[in-house]
């Protein structure tokens, strides 16, 4: 066990050590200089003198374009080296992991994968509805405030995909029988309850990251135009965004319990609690990202854009945020006592409404302790990086060499952090400490915080890309790449690894209830 640690802790920092990417100005540089070698029409007379000093005891034909390209190409070498051996460590952790004689740590490592690929398809299935949406728009300035337009266009977008997503869910709550034999692409019969399960938590899980991110979208614009003028009134904007969160669910809940069929409860329980489930992951992920925003608002002492840059935060400032983060890890312990007393017996109805605001309240409150500090710690890891490198970057300015560079510290600090409080967590449980439940908690942080940067580094991958084109070539080419991304992606996803994390949360359950 402890030559496992040790192994899981090198790789940790391999991945930090050799993170890097090619920089997205090469090919660039390399272009404009060939048109220059050819401008000159390769004659040795036509190079500048000033190109030859201070190179003694070279030969006199060699031409600074040659040199150039053998640094373009020891840059693009190292990088390709450095993208292999972070690969590699990444995996390696993966496997260590995967196979731990813990099983907290299993369970823990499928729900990081999961997560991860779950909000990066989400996020970028999002993006590419978001552009279809307003290609009759101009062109989208982060840097201005969003106009009535597009503040029309995404409340649209979020309050229709919420009364889609319920809907879809709805129709799949009950299995009907079919035939014999005949099965779904889920590689499970139709007439299975593990069918139904399954189905409900495939769509669910995705469904509510991409709901996140419409809400994100929706309460980014409503505290950027209407309470950016100080930052005791971005707080008001947050409860005000709270508030509409809230009546949104109120009125999803009384729904549901007026669709209610007498007589076929245990079979509608699955689907009451994933549609309870969702709205409290969709709305804890967007409502940890506009606390977020009030946090580096009081800290920068203007209100931040959702997509403004890292750069150009002192050092003072990068520290504050990372306090703030840690601040939200101690608020989550008690906040998590607090939710398990008042969680347990299991989820109640929805007819049931003083029981089940209890509950949805104390289980919104923990999930938004995790995603504001997520939040909180994936902005302290951009500024952190720019400030370091003062503003220029590992990668001579590459914004997509400093997603990977940061992908792989926060992978680094996952795997190091998830290790140590599992072990903290396991010796409170053999002495019956309530505190365990935070931790465990605590952990599902980290799921996030990598789900999150891959989901920042596909995202600037997916634009990088993307760059030849223009116009609406540009958002038919992202939508193409996104839907091959997410048909490759998700079946995989379904069969094989959202099925472990159920499982692993049913263990769980299991060994919380059972007699110490």
């Amino acid at each position: 066990m402890a030559l496992r640690n040790i192994a899981v802790i090198a790789l940790s920092f391999l991945l930090v050590a050799t993170s890097g990417t090619v920089p997205s100005n090469v090919q660039h540089e390399h272009r404009q200089h060939d048109g220059h070698h050819e401008e000159q029409g390769g004659s040795e007379a036509n190079v500048p003198p000033e190109h030859s000093d201070g190179h003694e005891g070279n030969k006199a034909n060699v031409h600074p374009e040659h040199h150039h390209e053998n640094k373009i190409a020891r840059v693009v070498t190292k990088a390709l080296s450095s993208e292999l051996l972070c690969t590699v460590a990444w995996v390696m952790c993966l496997s260590y992991f995967i196979n731990s004689a813990d099983r907290d740590i299993i369970n823990t490592t499928w729900h990081i994968i999961s997560e991860m690929i779950s909000i990066f398809m989400a996020v970028l299935l999002y993006n590419a509805v978001s552009r279809i949406a307003n290609v009759s728009l101009a062109a989208v300035d982060h840097h201005k405030p969003p106009t009535w337009e597009m503040r029309i266009s995404a409340a649209v977008r979020m309050v229709g995909f919420f009364v889609l997503l319920a809907f879809v869910l709805y129709k799949l709550r009950f299995h009907r029988p079919t035939k014999e034999g005949r099965h779904s692409f889920l590689g499970l019969e139709q007439n299975s309850p593990k069918h139904k399960l399954r189905v409900l938590r495939v769509v669910g899980t995705l469904g509510a990251h991409f709901l996140g991110f419409a809400m994100i979208d929706v309460f980014g614009m409503i505290l950027e135009v209407h309470f950016d003028k100080h930052v005791l009134l971005c707080l008001v904007g947050f409860v005000v965004c709270v508030l509409i969160v809230s009546l949104m669910h109120v009125v999803a809940s009384y729904i549901r319990t007026k669709l209610k069929l007498p007589g076929r409860e245990r079979e509608e329980e699955e689907w009451m609690e994933v549609c309870a489930e969702l709205e409290n992951e969709s709305a804890s992920l967007a409502m940890g990202l506009v606390l977020s925003l009030f946090v580096r608002f009081a800290i920068t002492g203007h209100m931040p854009r959702i997509h403004s840059p890292a750069q150009g935060h002192s050092v003072g400032e990068v520290w504050k945020l990372f306090a703030c983060a840690l601040g939200f890890g101690v608020l989550l312990i008690p906040v998590a006592v607090i939710g398990a007393h008042a969680k347990h017996g299991g989820h109640p109805e929805d007819d049931n409404w003083k029981v089940c605001v209890v509950h949805r309240a104390s289980d919104f409150a923990e999930r938004l302790m995790i995603m504001s500090m997520g939040w909180c710690l994936l902005y302290w890891g951009k500024w952190f990086y720019w400030e370091v490198t003062n503003n220029k970057g590992l990668m001579t300015d590459s914004l997509m060499g400093g997603e990977m560079v940061q992908v792989m510290l926060f992978s680094a600090i996952s795997f190091i952090s998830i290790r140590h409080i599992d072990c903290v967590a396991d010796y409170l449980r053999e002495r019956g400490s309530e505190y365990e439940v935070a931790l465990r908690r605590l952990i599902t942080m980290f799921a996030l915080l990598m789900g999150l940067s891959w989901e920042s580094a596909f995202t600037s991958a997916v634009h990088v890309i993307g760059e030849d084109f223009e116009g609406t070539a540009r958002v038919l080419f992202d939508a193409v790449l996104t839907l091959g991304i997410c048909l490759a992606v998700l079946p995989a996803w379904a069969w094989h690894i959202l099925p472990k994390t159920i499982r692993g949360v049913d263990r769980a359950l299991t060994k919380s209830l059972s007699p110490r």
